[in-house]
C-alpha cells in the first residue's frame, strides 16, 4: 500500500471579524493537522481568531493586518515567514486574502502553491485585468457547490482545469443520533412540542421575521419556533428589538423561544424536529448541511446554495419572502417520513471530514506535480 504524502500547509486568516468563514478555516486546518500534515495557522494580532486559537491552545502565528489589494510589503514579509517554515501550500478562504496569497506565490516563483477555497458566491463579473493576473497565481480554486463552480467558470478567466468542486465538511457530531428526549430534558426544552430550529446570528439578512410572519398564518398549538443565535454586538439595525416587538404585537410569545448564543450547536440541532432557513440568498449554508447530516427536515428558500442543497427531494423549498408558502410547509411537517430523512442523511457521506480531507489531499498532490 502506497504511503500517504504529507504536506506543509499554511492557513491564512487575514480578517479581524469572527464568523463561519474564520471558523471553517480553523476547523479545516485542525482536521488536516490531525491527518499528519504540518500546519501553520496565521492570523491577525488581537483578532477574534487569535483569541479563539489562544483559548483552545491551538498553535498559531500572529501577523500584521494586510491591505486588500497589492500590499506587496506585507506579502514579501509573509513569503519570508512561509519560506522559513518550508511551507508548500498556502490556503485562503476570504476573497480579501486573495491578493496577498497571489503575491506570495509570485515572490516564491510559484514554489508556494496558493489555493482559494470559496465560501461566498460571485455576484458579478470578475474579469478585470488585475483580477485575471491575480487568479493566474492560484494553483486551485475550490467551490463547495456546483452552482458556485459554474459562476467561477462564467465570471472569471480562471483556467477551468484549476477550478474544482469539493464539498464543505460537516463535523462528525452532526452525524450522531443521540436520544432526543434526553437532550431536550438536559437543554430545558419542551419535550412534547414540535420544535422548529432557526439557527444563525439574528440579522436582517437572515430574515427571522419571515418565520414569525409564517407562524401567524398557521394554527399549530404544539409547534414552537426555537431561534438559536445572538444579535451582532452593537448592531445599529436593532433587529432583535424589531422581532420582539412583532412577537408581542401578534401574541406569539408562547410559540417562540430565544436561546441566545450557544456553545454546542449540534445539541440543539439534534433536539429539534426540523430546521428552517429563511435567508434570502445563502451562498453555501453550513446550517443546511449540518441539518441534513443530522437527519432533519429542512425547509429553505428557493435561492442560492439552499436551492441546490434541498433540490431533488432533499428538503422543502419556498419562494423568498413568501410567508404564506412557508406557513403551508410548516403545517405539512408531520407528514414527512423518518425513513425519507435518513435517506437524505445517507447522501451526506460525501461531506464527512475524512471524505473531504481526502479530496483536499488529492488536490494538493495534483498541484504539487504541476510546475
Amino acid at each position: 500500500m502506497q504511503e500517504k504524502p504529507s504536506f506543509r500547509l499554511a492557513y491564512l486568516i487575514g480578517s479581524t471579524g469572527w464568523g463561519g468563514l474564520e471558523m471553517n478555516q480553523i476547523y479545516n486546518a485542525e482536521w488536516m493537522r490531525a491527518r499528519g500534515h504540518e500546519v501553520l495557522i496565521l492570523c491577525i494580532k488581537n483578532s477574534p481568531s487569535s483569541a479563539y486559537l489562544a483559548n483552545k491552545n491551538i498553535p498559531h502565528q500572529l501577523i500584521p493586518k494586510h491591505g486588500n489589494h497589492f500590499d506587496l510589503w506585507r506579502a514579501f514579509s509573509l513569503w519570508r515567514i512561509l519560506k522559513r517554515a518550508q511551507i508548500e501550500h498556502l490556503i485562503v478562504r476570504s476573497v480579501l486574502d486573495m491578493s496577498i496569497a497571489a503575491s506570495v506565490s509570485f515572490f516564491s516563483r510559484k514554489k508556494i502553491k496558493a489555493h482559494y477555497f470559496m465560501e461566498m458566491q460571485l455576484s458579478n463579473n470578475k474579469k478585470q485585468w488585475f483580477r485575471t493576473m491575480r487568479y493566474r497565481y492560484f494553483s486551485s480554486w475550490s467551490c463547495p457547490l456546483v452552482y458556485m463552480k459554474q459562476q467561477v467558470e462564467q465570471h472569471t478567466y480562471m483556467p477551468h482545469e484549476r477550478i474544482h468542486h469539493i464539498p464543505s465538511a460537516v463535523n462528525d457530531v452532526f452525524y450522531n443520533r443521540p436520544n432526543q428526549h434526553q437532550l431536550r430534558k438536559e437543554l430545558g426544552l419542551p419535550e412534547q412540542q414540535t420544535l422548529i430550529g432557526l439557527f444563525g446570528r439574528i440579522d436582517r439578512k437572515k430574515n427571522q421575521l419571515l418565520a414569525l410572519k409564517a407562524l401567524c398564518e398557521i394554527n399549530e398549538p404544539d409547534m414552537t419556533l426555537l431561534i438559536i443565535g445572538q444579535e451582532t454586538p452593537d448592531d445599529p439595525q436593532e433587529y432583535l428589538s424589531e422581532l420582539q416587538a412583532f412577537i408581542k404585537t401578534h401574541e406569539l410569545r408562547s410559540f417562540v423561544k430565544f436561546t441566545g448564543h450557544v456553545e454546542d450547536v449540534s445539541a440543539y440541532m439534534h433536539a429539534v424536529d426540523a430546521c428552517l432557513i429563511t435567508s434570502t440568498n445563502e451562498s453555501v449554508g453550513m446550517v443546511t448541511l449540518e441539518a441534513l447530516a443530522a437527519g432533519k427536515t429542512v425547509i429553505g428558500t428557493n435561492s442560492g446554495g439552499t436551492k441546490e442543497l434541498l433540490g431533488n427531494g432533499n428538503g422543502l423549498l419556498f419562494d423568498p419572502n413568501d410567508s404564506i408558502q412557508l406557513a403551508s410547509l410548516l403545517s405539512s411537517l408531520k407528514n414527512k417520513s423518518k425513513i425519507d430523512l435518513e435517506v437524505n442523511a445517507s447522501k451526506m457521506d460525501k461531506n464527512r471530514i475524512e471524505a473531504v480531507c481526502e479530496q483536499v489531499e488529492n488536490l494538493l498532490l495534483l498541484s504539487s506535480r504541476i510546475a
